[in-house]
């Protein structure tokens, strides 16, 4: 069964359940107060008939407006040996001995009963002695208005149930029509890979905020899959270079095995340069692999303490160099920024050969958590400042250095996917400082 019709199902039974209960609330009304203003006709009988009794009156004198003379009224006497004397009607009503029992203890009881079989409301009192008065009145005519109540009863909750199903289909339709929609959404995505579907709403409900979010959802997947394919190109770009001259240098020994010994020992020494470069751009893909794919849980970590960790992955002459003032307390994902810290002094260290201190702040600003770290270097020429943290950018500068171009790009992924931001800039007195700036608690990360 379909979500509209389990809808419209829930729909008609919660009406036509609320209509029927609302309907017998009123037939029992209507029964127990016709039935009260009946009975209270039968006491008047009562007494009228009590005063008569002993004179063998065939009819009662004096009877109530509520029961005409015309009415088939039974008034009759049961002594003690259970003799039933008629004073009038056209035949005895049969009383049960609880009502009898009841009615000798001193109440008065009123109960239903048949006479010729038809429909009777009758009434016993105690009278002199043991005996006790009955007296009862024809009530066709109200069960007749009963019934017909109740063949209404019946025919209203039919035409209330379908109608009410008729109201659930539509009003189901509306509302599931946005998850239709989001439903042939995914089905055409995942049938075809497409992520170009635009299923966005306005609609305030929860629909249309689940439209939304599936919209939004699909944006980051389509921005995710055009970085991937950008880094798969960019990647590739990158790896033929090594991959040529490795593959150029061992065709060079292949086709002249005769090469001199210095020859022969320069290929080799290109060869291994080649193979430490590939070495070094397969392992920024795998880091930058890691920083997308992570999913660790923020901690409680202290930047400075995380700095001074990061410092001592430096090469040996270089651990010694990293100087750090301020600290800050903030909750983040620590692996992930260990990794971006770690980039940055290794960038930092790698353009200031110098030996000179490179110097990292950390410190925190309303709800945000800085590192800043400077070098004592030549600096960033001008053209390069904007494209310094972009995957394997390489200045004109730094073409002659080793590296993958892919070090400050996991730094700015780690900063977008934590919330954070990066920025790059020449210190006045000489030296690059480069900036990582993160939310003091960690965020959901970027699904892009």
């Amino acid at each position: 069964m379909s979500l509209r019709a389990r809808l419209t199902a829930v729909i008609a039974v919660i009406v036509v359940v609320a209509t029927v209960a609302v309907a017998f609330a009123a037939f029992g009304t209507t029964r127990r107060q016709l039935y009260a203003g009946l009975d209270r006709s039968l006491a008047q009988v009562a007494r009228v008939a009590e005063s008569g009794e002993g004179r063998g009156m065939r009819g009662i004198p004096g009877l109530p407006p509520l029961l005409r003379v015309g009415d088939q009224v039974v008034a009759q006497v049961v002594d003690a040996d259970e003799v039933v004397q008629l004073l009038t009607g056209p035949a005895e009503v049969s009383v049960p001995s609880r009502v009898l029992a009841e009615a000798r203890a001193g109440a008065a009881v009123t109960f239903s009963t048949q006479v010729a079989g038809e429909p009777y409301r009758a009434l016993a009192r105690p009278v002199t002695g043991d005996a006790v008065l009955v007296v009862a009145a024809d009530v066709s005519e109200q069960v007749r208005v009963l019934r017909a109540l109740l063949a209404r009863i019946w025919v209203i909750g039919a035409l209330v149930a379908g109608l009410a199903a008729t109201v659930g289909w539509f009003a189901a339709g509306a509302l599931v029509g946005p998850l239709r929609r989001l439903t042939a959404a995914a089905e055409h995505v995942s049938r075809t890979g497409d992520l170009d579907v635009g299923v966005r709403t306005d609609a305030p409900d929860e629909a249309g905020r689940l439209s939304r979010a599936f919209d939004d959802m699909l944006v980051a997947l389509r921005a995710s899959q055009a970085q991937q394919q950008q880094l798969v190109d960019d990647a590739g770009h990158e790896l033929r270079t090594p991959i040529a001259s490795i593959r150029s240098n061992a065709e060079v020994l292949r086709r002249h095995p005769d090469l001199d010994l210095a020859t022969r020992e320069q290929i080799a020494d290109d060869v291994i340069s080649e193979s430490a470069e590939l070495t070094t751009l397969v392992n920024a893909l795998v880091d930058l692999a890691g920083v997308s794919g992570a999913t660790e849980p923020p901690t409680e970590v202290d930047l400075a303490d995380l700095v001074r960790a990061a410092a001592r992955r430096l090469p040996s002459p270089d651990r010694g160099r990293v100087q750090v003032t301020g600290t800050a307390v903030a909750v983040l994902r620590a692996a992930q920024v260990h990794r971006a810290v770690t980039n940055l002094l290794g960038n930092a260290a790698k353009f200031d050969p110098s030996g000179a201190p490179i110097e990292v702040r950390v410190g925190r600003s309303g709800t945000a958590v800085e590192v800043e770290v400077r070098d004592h270097g030549p600096g960033i020429a001008t053209d390069d400042l904007p494209h310094v943290f972009a995957r394997f950018y390489r200045a004109q500068a730094a073409r002659a250095t080793p590296g993958s171009g892919l070090g400050l790009a996991i730094v700015a992924d780690v900063a977008t996917r934590n919330g954070g931001s990066v920025a790059a800039a020449n210190h006045p007195d000489g030296g690059a400082v480069l900036r990582l700036t993160l939310p003091a608690t960690a965020v959901p990360p970027d699904p892009g």
